[in-house]
């Protein structure tokens, strides 16, 4: 008898963005939301481990991942999910078939100053330890990366430094990705 075949995953739409925040958001069509929560193979996204809570400064035991949305003209810049500090890595993952994309990233955009934020995608470093000040984004555009394992993977946090953000926080505040197949051979 032949061996069962693994179900390629399901090619995405063009462009596919997904917008990090709580869940309940009134989005654009076709938009996908990332709440914080752990991968779930039916959904096809999500992140990698328990969301384990930690330590706050204000000695109270909180989910390391957390989601947060406040008012703003752009429903994707008015959300993130905080993720993975200075020490603690997070990975989030997304479930494509495999070649070529490219990937662009936003972060910051707080209230406050934040970072640092610190991303890498399929193990490509983009964003190393960069500080946002209140209402300030950076967004990264059009990274080439190559799938070859089923899942576009991204790892927030854990670059090691001592930096923190003026609240004497240490994570990534990730507010988005976009997603496009890139032309054969282009990276």
């Amino acid at each position: 008898p032949l061996a069962a075949r693994p179900i390629p995953p399901p090619a995405p739409a063009e462009p596919l963005t997904v917008n990090f925040g709580p869940a309940g958001l009134a989005l654009p069509a076709g938009v996908l939301n990332d709440d914080g929560a752990e991968y779930d193979a039916a959904r096809g996204y999500g992140w990698v481990g328990p969301n384990d809570p930690v330590q706050t400064m204000k000695d109270v035991k909180e989910p390391r991942r957390h989601a947060a949305a406040r008012a703003g003209p752009d429903p994707l810049r008015a959300s993130h999910v905080g993720a993975g500090t200075t020490n603690a890595p997070e990975t989030w993952q997304l479930r494509v078939p495999n070649g070529p994309y490219r990937v662009t990233v936003c972060v910051g955009g707080s209230d406050v100053e934040q970072g640092p934020h610190h991303v890498r995608l399929e193990g490509r470093l983009v964003i190393e330890a960069a500080m946002t000040k209140a209402g300030e984004f950076i967004e990264i555009k059009d990274v080439p990366v190559a799938v070859k394992d089923g899942f576009l993977t991204l790892t927030v946090g854990g670059y090691g430094g001592r930096t923190l953000s003026a609240d004497g926080s240490s994570d990534t505040i990730l507010c988005f990705i976009t997603l496009r197949r890139a032309p054969d051979g282009s990276r």
